[in-house]
């Protein structure tokens, strides 16, 4: 059977990443659409200050232009940034929160029990590699020190 990982191994953190990049999104698409508005309302004034009426073809070609914008692309678009967005910083926030999630549960242990376990290791493709290489170091500094007292 294949494993599947549990990639919101934070889901505080990640859940919020995700929200604010839908936001950003969210925000730009906005944007542009109010932008594209605004050129379509300063092309029917345009078109009116130059003598054409409101029947003439050309109002019904902005028209068109403007709805077939809206619709179909940018909002397709919208959701299919999101989507990808989405996958991207759960990806990404997974190789982020992993080191800190792990180096929690071992500062835990470590209280709970009293003594030191076994190294701190990360995934292979983790970031914050040199966190468990410090934490590492910083706990064998300990255990030295506390078996040099004993001694």
């Amino acid at each position: 059977m294949r494993h599947v990982k549990n990639y919101l191994i934070y889901p505080k953190f990640q859940l919020i990443l995700i929200a604010v990049q839908t936001l950003m999104i969210i925000t730009c698409v906005a944007t542009f659409l109010i932008t594209v508005k605004i050129a379509f309302e300063q092309m029917r004034t345009i078109a009116l200050s130059a003598g054409l009426s409101e029947a003439h073809p050309f109002f019904g070609l902005i028209n068109a232009q403007e709805n077939s914008i809206y619709f179909p692309w940018v909002i397709a678009a919208s959701i299919i940034a999101i989507i990808l967005g989405s996958l991207v910083s759960i990806y990404i926030s997974h190789k982020l929160a992993g080191p800190i999630v792990k180096t929690v549960g071992y500062f835990q242990r470590i209280a709970k029990n009293g003594e030191v376990p076994e190294e701190l290791k990360f995934r292979k493709y983790d970031f914050f590699k040199e966190l468990s290489s410090a934490v590492n170091l910083a706990m064998d500094a300990v255990k030295n020190k506390s078996d040099k007292k004993e001694s």
